[in-house]
């Protein structure tokens, strides 16, 4: 009498994004806006250097920049009511003491940089925030970023700056990467740097993103001034290389359980249009385990996974095949 053996198939997701081809585009900020948000359309650089708003006290940010309200920057979110998109007051030269929203200038210079300074009657902390929209047809997998960070006065309260991002807006994840600390700015007698302000740049990546085709994603570098004998400083050269990938799906999966008798065989295939890269795994119900061709295995590292001459002891066992094209990989489900 032959004995049946059941053999259970579940294939469970381990990325619920598709398989990618890698594809380097840069990105930065502009002051291009569609519906609301900058547009990333293709791989044409884009940049925000401020310079575009002008010399006045009273000048907007570009378009999709805002400012918190005075005190409100570790709480801002992009939707929140009280943010404003323009500044309160110009300083190129002089000697300026007034906590406000600050459109900084080097003396005679046209490059601007929005920031803050603090007092007793303008709180602290504040932030400026930022909101673009992939729109390149390809998924954002990682973030090259860059900024800089001016300081047009030294006073005696410390200053630091830490660094958010969101894809909602609402939810935000720290960057400790562009943060920086207290004392990176060293505290002094209060005097003015419009001949050439001291000047930090931070540059990194943030890896393993999942922006989808039509994705937002959002900045926040929230400015902490420490409040009255405030440092003045500003945002300036904001930039973000973006590599991308080709979005892709397993379009058939694996049947979800076979049953066969002791000693037959059988095969388990998928289709990935795009795929390169094929490893199927057991789960032998403890651990999953990749899968070398020997015994009753052969093709696991192809579509097809071919079981020859099956026994009871791999009864129960549970499979899955990881696909990649050396951008990202994409488990059976």
């Amino acid at each position: 009498m032959k004995r049946k053996l059941r053999i259970y198939f579940n294939f469970s997701s381990l990325f619920s994004t598709g398989i990618f081809a890698a594809v380097a585009v840069i990105l930065s900020f502009s002051f291009f806006s569609a519906k609301g948000q900058i547009s990333i359309p293709n791989t044409t650089p884009v940049t925000e250097n401020f310079n575009g708003m002008g010399a006045s006290a009273t000048a907007s940010l570009p378009a999709n920049w805002k400012m918190s309200a005075a005190g409100g920057g570790a709480t801002a979110n992009w939707s929140t009511g009280s943010n404003v998109t323009a500044t309160t007051q110009q300083a190129s030269l002089g000697a300026p003491t007034s906590g406000a929203r600050y459109n900084w200038a080097t003396t005679g210079g046209a490059d601007r940089s929005p920031g803050f300074m603090t007092s007793g009657s303008y709180a602290n902390p504040n932030s400026i925030l930022v909101y673009y929209q992939n729109t390149s047809g390809l998924v954002i997998t990682d973030l090259a970023v860059s900024f800089q960070i001016e300081r047009y006065r030294i006073n005696t309260a410390a200053f630091s700056l830490t660094f958010f991002t969101s894809t909602d807006g609402n939810t935000w994840t720290s960057q400790p990467s562009g943060d920086i600390i207290a004392g990176v700015f060293a505290t002094g007698a209060s005097s003015y740097t419009f001949g050439g302000p001291q000047t930090v740049v931070k540059s990194f990546s943030l890896t393993s993103l999942n922006v989808p085709n039509g994705g937002d994603y959002y900045l926040r570098w929230i400015f902490n001034t420490t409040g009255s004998n405030s440092q003045g400083v500003g945002l300036d050269d904001v930039s973000v290389t973006a590599s991308t990938c080709t979005a892709f799906s397993i379009t058939a999966q694996p049947a979800a359980n076979v049953a066969v008798c002791s000693g037959a065989d059988t095969s388990f295939s998928l289709t990935a249009p795009g795929a390169t890269g094929y490893q199927w795994q057991e789960y032998n119900g403890s651990v999953w385990s990749n899968l070398a061709n020997g015994g009753v295995y052969s093709n696991v590292t192809t579509a097809t996974l071919n079981l020859t001459g099956v026994t009871t002891g791999i009864n129960n066992y549970q499979y899955r095949c990881v696909v990649t094209n050396g951008c990202s990989s994409l488990t059976s489900n």
